[in-house]
């Protein structure tokens, strides 16, 4: 036996109402309202070293993320993550940028890092740098490097909104 088919529709309203489905009952205790989870924007930044290979950087990328990690005051140095390149520069042929970003919970936190990493001086992060290549054994690696250039700031997640622009006006003449 089979189920029967339910019917067809038909081109004409039913003559009674139907009642609109529910779920169930609703109220302000039962049903939790949905939260938007708050995001606390991470610090990022980077730091250019002079004397440092991009190979050797990239084998001692702990002793990297340690230096920026006590240069900001930063426990946790899961909370630190690096992307090393290549320096761009004409007369040093060694040299890396690391750039960084460090997550925190709060907005507290995020202004506490970016405070520490705004009053950072080279020679501490050359302090912070040397702390680290002895922790991992690798002092003699990272004896002449240096750092050159530090920039920190608050990751912006807005987007800007876009801005109506005419199009520029041609100069060629027309004949």
């Amino acid at each position: 036996p089979t189920a029967p088919l339910p019917p067809e529709p038909s081109p004409r309203p039913s003559p009674k109402p139907m009642p609109a489905p529910t779920v169930g009952a609703l109220s302000s205790e039962s049903s939790p309202r949905p939260t938007v989870a708050p995001t606390v924007a991470p610090v990022t930044g980077d730091m250019t070293f002079s004397g440092l290979s991009l190979a050797v950087a990239q084998a001692n990328e702990a002793v990297l993320v340690d230096t920026i990690a006590a240069s900001a005051g930063v426990e946790d140095t899961s909370r630190v993550s690096i992307v090393i390149a290549a320096a761009a520069r004409r007369r040093l042929s060694d040299g890396v940028v690391v750039t960084y970003t460090i997550a925190t919970d709060t907005t507290a936190d995020s202004d506490a890092v970016l405070g520490a990493l705004l009053a950072l001086t080279t020679e501490n992060a050359k302090a912070a740098l040397t702390t680290a290549a002895a922790a991992h054994g690798v002092t003699a690696t990272f004896a002449t490097v240096e750092i050159t250039q530090i920039h920190a700031s608050l990751f912006d997640y807005r987007v800007p909104a876009p801005t109506a622009q005419r199009p520029a006006a041609s100069r060629r003449r027309r004949r």
